[in-house]
C-alpha cells in the first residue's frame, strides 16, 4: 500500500492527490459551510467517524461532518418521520447553524464509504 501512494502514477496517489486539492481549494472553502461530509452506515459509519477525528486532530480548521446514509436519504427524499433523532427534523439534527441542507452542502466534498 505504501508504494502504491508514493507512486506518483499509481491510481491511490492520483486519487489522495485530486481529493487533498479539492478540499483545500482556496476558491472553494471560502463558499463552503461545510469542508467534508462523510456518510456512511453501520460500522462504514464508524470507520468515518474514527477517520474524521483523526482528521480533524490533524487539520483543526476543518469543518466536517459525519451524517448516516439513512439521515441523507431521507433529507434527499424530504422525508422528515421515522429518520428523527430526539423528535427533531433530519435536517436539524444534521446541519449546523440551522442551514438547510441544501445550503449546507453547497461546494462541500462528499465521501461516501461503504464496507
Amino acid at each position: 500500500i505504501r508504494e502504491s501512494f508514493r507512486d506518483p502514477d499509481s491510481t491511490n496517489s492520483w486519487t489522495a492527490s485530486a481529493f487533498a486539492s479539492i478540499l483545500f481549494d482556496k476558491a472553494l472553502v471560502e463558499k463552503r459551510s461545510i469542508d467534508l461530509l462523510v456518510v456512511g452506515t453501520e460500522s462504514s459509519l464508524w470507520v468515518g467517524e474514527q477517520w474524521s477525528a483523526n482528521l480533524r486532530s490533524t487539520f483543526p480548521k476543518l469543518r466536517i461532518l459525519v451524517v448516516s446514509g439513512n439521515k441523507v436519504l431521507a433529507l434527499l427524499q424530504s422525508v422528515a418521520h421515522d429518520a428523527t433523532c430526539g423528535a427533531q427534523t433530519p435536517g436539524f439534527t444534521a446541519f449546523p447553524g440551522g442551514l438547510k441542507p441544501a445550503d449546507a452542502v453547497r461546494n462541500c466534498v462528499t465521501l461516501v464509504i461503504t464496507h
